[in-house]
């Protein structure tokens, strides 16, 4: 592989390190896009007659540092590639399932997200969360992410880095799903954020023909958490997946495709606010051996839920040695 079939990453840096921050990560994002233009060679330069004043920082500190460590270590990397597996279904990309499989060992898969979501009362939330994964272990593997927001919406923890790993400790048989384990810590490095947090999840997967079954498990226990805030929180997921080979799309060829659902209750971040019920669909599609894209779309189902929301994620897999 050469270092043109990286082009995923390049796009990312750039963005990724140059996420515009105001007081309290308030963004103009129409200004902050507007002020900029590719020249015909990639580069990226200011466009005078769009120029507008803005009085903004890039990422600064320990989270450009963390950002901008991990893409410039991952395009570094040995060229040799291993294959995607777009079956291995992760959290948020695009939907809340995920499944008890890790990804190979002594593999990196980079993962960025972008996510909108709205609530309907003149709130919304833009979220940019790059992520590496490594399997460090056969069976296992350890994560590092940091979600950055935007919007009117709620901004607390933008820019705490989370660590955690994940083992699975039991593979699938005839009777029995695969199993898996994942721990991880929250650190506050980012906006109002204080107190560790730490995570516990348990995950279920159930192949039925060639379908499958997942069940996710999750608890929040917050270090620190602020008045009116809930320090225990809970999120249960029921999804399947399945494989979309209708044909009747171009896009839409045997296995390079995976179509998900799932259904989402979680307990509510402050006292006296009812559990929210979230329903989301999502497709994965592999784009060439180690590279997938993906797109996902969700609705409330209770009140105090987002009305909508919509997420494009990529995946990019290879060897870390």
């Amino acid at each position: 592989m050469n270092w043109l079939d990286r082009w995923p990453l390049l796009p990312l840096t750039l963005i990724w390190t140059h996420w515009p921050m105001e007081n309290g990560f308030e963004v103009d994002l129409e200004q902050w896009v507007g002020s900029w233009v590719w020249e015909k060679d990639g580069s990226v330069v200011n466009d005078g007659t769009t120029e507008r004043q803005m009085d903004h920082q890039v990422l600064t500190g320990a989270q450009r540092s963390c950002v901008l460590g991990m893409l410039v270590g991952l395009l570094l990397l040995s060229p040799s590639v291993w294959a995607a597996d777009h079956r291995n279904l992760e959290e948020e990309n695009p939907i809340e399932i995920e499944d008890a499989f890790v990804i190979a060992f002594r593999s990196v898969e980079l993962q960025p997200v972008f996510r909108y979501e709205d609530d309907g009362e003149r709130d919304d939330i833009f979220l940019l969360e790059p992520e590496v994964k490594w399997g460090f272990i056969k069976n296992g593997q350890v994560e590092l992410r940091v979600p950055f927001f935007a919007g009117s919406g709620d901004r607390e923890r933008s820019g705490d880095i989370n660590v955690e790993a994940l083992y699975n400790f039991n593979v699938e048989t005839r009777m029995l799903p695969a199993a898996a384990f994942r721990f991880g810590l929250e650190f506050p490095s980012g906006e109002d954020s204080r107190g560790v947090n730490s995570i516990v999840k348990g995950i279920l997967t159930k192949g039925i023909d060639r379908a499958r079954f997942h069940l996710n498990a999750g608890f929040t226990n917050l270090g620190d958490p602020g008045r009116q805030e809930r320090d225990f929180r809970y999120k249960f997921v029921l999804g399947t997946d399945h494989p979309l080979d209708l044909g009747i799309f171009p896009i839409a060829v045997g296995l390079e495709n995976l179509v998900m659902f799932d259904v989402v209750a979680e307990r509510s971040a402050l006292e006296g606010d009812d559990p929210l019920w979230t329903t989301e669909v999502g497709i994965r599609h592999q784009v060439n051996p180690w590279t997938l894209v993906t797109l996902g779309a969700g609705a409330g189902l209770s009140d105090e839920a987002p009305d909508y929301l919509v997420t494009l994620g990529f995946q990019y897999t290879f060897a870390a040695f």
